[in-house]
């Protein structure tokens, strides 16, 4: 693909792993790319569910798919959701194909 200011477009996949110790801490979080895209926002689980040991997404993390970035800086913003925390554990970025 080839963005309208002729540089490449490249596509990504963002795990971001956002959730605290406690069963309301849990953030909601957005991308957005300097493109001007926008992405989520996606939120993680506000319940007892986030100590399962088998991990899931929208759970203990969130899977934003599918980010174009041309050039330039991404930006991911962590929100609290139930409680007054932002909680931001990891994060794990994958070029697409």
């Amino acid at each position: 693909l080839i963005g309208s200011a002729g540089n490449l477009v490249e596509w990504y996949d963002f795990y971001v792993y956002s959730h605290g110790d406690a069963a309301n801490q849990n953030s909601s979080i957005s991308i957005a790319a300097q493109s001007g895209s926008s992405y989520g926002p996606e939120t993680t689980v506000n319940g007892a569910s986030y100590t399962q040991s088998t991990w899931q997404e929208g759970v203990q993390y969130v899977l934003i798919e599918n980010v174009s970035v041309v050039t330039g800086t991404v930006t991911i913003t962590v929100s609290p959701s139930a409680s007054t925390y932002a909680i931001l554990n990891g994060i794990q970025i994958v070029r697409r194909p």
